[in-house]
């Protein structure tokens, strides 16, 4: 199986997309977990592009889907591997350079909080992976590893 994840970078920031997770319902924490803007299972027979369109409207909404530029988004710049319900997948990962009015125009879904959260690429050292133990967590943006780890790559993608 495999999964196309999508980021968002303007300038040198990436916006990420705030989740509510089930264990953060339960223990009614203030720290809070972040995902790439769009990252959605590929099914077989399906294209990414094709995934990838219809990711970006569902998420980000129709405003912006219109305006987005999927004929300029290339090859992945990584291909990580991440485990989901107990299956690997390969995780086609896809940078978008975007530009402060397409950022308005973007309208997240439901289950999302109501903005995106901005970080500059200089400063991802300061993220922190989903189970690491900290003494206040609320003061830290938290990725699950497998993007953690593609935001490194997509940090020195940038820096080139």
């Amino acid at each position: 199986m495999k999964s196309v994840v999508l980021w968002l970078v303007c300038g040198n920031e990436v916006f990420l997309k705030e989740v509510e997770t089930k264990a953060e319902r339960k223990r009614q924490s203030n720290f809070f977990v972040c995902r790439p803007a769009v990252d959605r299972l590929v099914e077989q027979n399906e294209g990414f592009l094709n995934v990838l369109i219809k990711g970006v409207e569902e998420e980000l909404g129709t405003r912006f889907s219109t305006s987005f530029p999927f004929d300029s988004l290339g090859e992945s710049f990584y291909i990580g591997e991440r485990r989901n319900q107990g299956k690997i997948l390969d995780s086609h990962n896809f940078m978008a350079k975007i530009s402060q009015k397409q950022l308005k125009k973007i309208k997240l879904h439901f289950g999302a909080k109501k903005k995106l959260i901005s970080v500059n690429l200089e400063d991802i050292g300061k993220i922190k992976i989903v189970g690491e133990s900290l003494s206040n967590p609320g003061e830290y943006i938290f990725l699950f590893p497998d993007q953690y780890i593609s935001l490194k790559k997509l940090s020195e993608q940038c820096q080139q």
